[in-house]
């Protein structure tokens, strides 16, 4: 069953902020704020127009040099072929 929801008081900038970004994923107005309630509630994540995720953006150079040696370091078995599987 489908139900309408009515929302009052929306600000300008954040309407026109919907509508561009609406359009920018080139889907109506209704449908980007449907699957933005889905992303909120953690029924689906919204992807970019691009069909990237971007949840995880804010990670980008955290890391320090050490942090990517103890990573490294902690992975390096996963660079390994064990030749007796591929027989």
């Amino acid at each position: 069953m489908m139900h309408e929801l009515r929302l009052v008081n929306i600000e300008d900038e954040i309407l026109e902020r919907l509508k561009s970004e609406a359009t920018r994923f080139g889907v109506d107005l209704n449908t980007f704020i449907i699957a933005l309630f889905k992303n909120a509630v953690g029924i689906t994540p919204v992807a970019s127009p691009d069909g990237l995720y971007h949840d995880l953006d804010y990670l980008s150079g955290t890391w320090t040099d050490e942090d990517a040696e103890m990573f490294n370091h902690a992975t390096a078995d996963f660079n390994k072929i064990d030749d007796e599987l591929w027989k």
